[in-house]
């Protein structure tokens, strides 16, 4: 997996990435869905230092190293609740303090601060975008007056 990519992986897979997402994507029966639309381009990822790049993205490979020591093993099988392995279990949760770390909260944050904190993030990166008066669109009737 690229450079590039192990950054996204870890914002994804990340307890943050997973309260947002619960809170405003769609459901079928009890899953949620990840929309591109919804979802993911409104998931308003932090601006990460250099150093904490590289240790999302460490954490990120952990997780995969992980994953692969399994290889008998199905994602569902990996992640079913009551048969995560604990090594796997402990990848993700040291990713998940390193992405509360960067969002400036603490590893035992509720899923309300974190939804707190993330649509603050939200509302600051998105003001100002619909405050501009839109484009008028020339109709045909306005181009042969």
């Amino acid at each position: 997996m690229g450079h590039r990519a192990l950054h996204h992986y870890a914002g994804l897979h990340s307890r943050p990435f997973n309260v947002w997402n619960k809170a405003v994507s769609g459901r079928i029966k009890n899953d949620t869905r990840i929309s591109n639309t919804i979802t993911y381009n409104n998931f308003p990822f932090p601006s990460l230092a250099a150093e904490q790049t590289k240790e999302v993205e460490r954490l990120a490979q952990v997780i995969l190293d992980v994953r692969a020591s399994f290889p008998e093993n199905s994602l569902a099988d990996l992640y079913d609740r009551n048969g995560m392995p604990t090594e796997l279990r402990k990848a993700h949760q040291a990713l998940d303090t390193a992405m509360l770390k960067v969002l400036g909260l603490k590893a035992g944050a509720s899923d309300e601060q974190i939804l707190e904190n993330l649509f603050t993030r939200y509302s600051d990166l998105t003001r100002g975008l619909l405050d501009a008066e839109p484009a008028r669109r020339s109709t045909a009737r306005s181009r042969r007056s």
